[in-house]
């Protein structure tokens, strides 16, 4: 909220560029490894956890240089419905070892992230990448609700109808590490690796 509230109050140039943009499209995620016990579950390690791709949607707004057209940064905001497969796992701690299976549970994704742009300023066809923190918290079955700090990578070209409007496809990658509950015991957790590739398609409005 502080940065969106900044980018609008700000005085902008007249060369300056400002955009809003909404965007739809799907996730697609590697699965959870390295899956290690916190301090609630120490010396507890669980075999990696199979997800299934799912929607995602969000917004975005952002501004480019008046001086430097080829530079800028973005807000965006965007949350990914994930499935964990039914699958067998395996929990070692202690020297032992518990086997069990995972039934299908479903939990979303939501982050938040702050990008630093680069982008070809052509009259119509945009070429743009940008690197960024983001800030993730999964939520629901199988999830816990904690907010962790990661990286947002993307990549993706856009293509302006005149001065106003514009459309574009673009391509994420998400890494961080996020805690999940034992599904031994829902009152202990395990932190691992969560890392996504997503295909996003929107609209964007320049001003």
């Amino acid at each position: 909220m502080f940065v969106l509230l900044c980018l609008f109050s700000w005085p902008l140039p007249a060369s300056a560029e400002m955009y809003v943009a909404g965007m739809f499209g799907g996730t697609l995620p590697f699965k959870l490894t390295g899956l290690q016990g916190d301090q609630s579950n120490p010396g507890a390690t669980l075999s990696d956890v199979s997800l299934r791709m799912g929607p995602v949607y969000g917004g975005k707004l952002g501004y480019y240089s008046p001086d430097e057209k080829w530079i800028g940064m973005e807000f965006e905001a965007y949350q990914s419905a994930l499935q964990v497969q039914n699958q067998s796992f395996t929990r070692s701690r202690a020297g032992t070892t518990t086997t069990g299976t995972i039934g299908g549970t479903s939990y979303k994704m939501t982050t938040y992230a702050f990008n630093l742009l680069v982008r070809y300023p052509g009259e119509n066809f945009q070429p743009y990448g940008g690197i960024g923190l983001g800030l993730f918290t999964p939520s629901g079955q199988g999830a816990d609700n904690t907010t962790v700090p990661g990286l947002n990578v993307l990549g993706g070209l856009r293509y302006k109808f005149g001065q106003y409007v514009g459309v574009f496809g673009e391509l994420k990658y998400n890494r961080a590490t996020v805690d999940f509950n034992d599904p031994t015991n829902n009152s202990r957790l395990f932190q691992g690796t969560y890392s996504a590739v997503l295909f996003v398609a929107g609209l964007s409005l320049h001003f």
